[in-house]
């Protein structure tokens, strides 16, 4: 019995804490953009808002080469969500679908 109640009171600790604590990826605001400026050469290709309390976007470097998916909260705290390499701006229409 009690091990189920730490499951439990864990499940509701993180189902609770929001999106800060699901992604675990994230600092201060200031920080990840300076680290994806200097470190990456990245800078804000787009963005868009989540309602009143979220900032998603896109970041991507001069080049290309890399890229990355924010999210920011209205505290300023920013999570880093995807990135990756080789950025298009955009894909092929794939044979038989309408562009």
């Amino acid at each position: 019995m009690g091990h189920t109640i730490r499951i439990t009171a864990a499940a509701l600790v993180l189902l609770t804490a929001g999106p800060a604590l699901a992604y675990g990826n994230c600092a201060d605001r200031d920080i990840v953009t300076s680290t994806l400026e200097k470190k990456f050469g990245e800078s804000p290709v787009g963005a868009g808002l989540d309602g009143e309390t979220e900032l998603y976007e896109i970041w991507q470097s001069d080049e290309g080469d890399s890229w990355t998916i924010l999210m920011t909260t209205a505290d300023g705290l920013t999570c880093v969500l995807a990135s990756g390499t080789d950025w298009r701006q955009s894909m092929p229409t794939p044979p038989g679908i309408k562009g």
